[in-house]
């Protein structure tokens, strides 16, 4: 799922922080228009996660749920 639409500058950072329910088969990252991803390789829930933006450009954070379980996530999105 993506969620919002960011224009983002590059070697900026994005600051992310989601509780989700248990399974260790999440990803979470930023995609931009032309579907390019930085993926964040080893999530934590509950703790702030940090990826740097790699060139300016519009940007949605993506969360990616590949256990075939349904979970449910909520969480904070910080653009510094």
């Amino acid at each position: 799922k993506r969620i919002g639409s960011y224009k983002l500058e590059a070697n900026k950072y994005v600051r992310l922080k989601f509780v989700y329910s248990s399974t260790s088969k999440v990803k979470v990252g930023i995609v931009n228009k032309s579907r390019n991803k930085v993926t964040l390789k080893e999530i934590k829930p509950n703790d702030i996660q940090k990826i740097k933006v790699p060139k300016r450009d519009t940007y949605s954070i993506y969360i990616q749920n590949n256990s075939g379980k349904k979970i449910t996530v909520s969480g904070v999105i910080i653009i510094l």
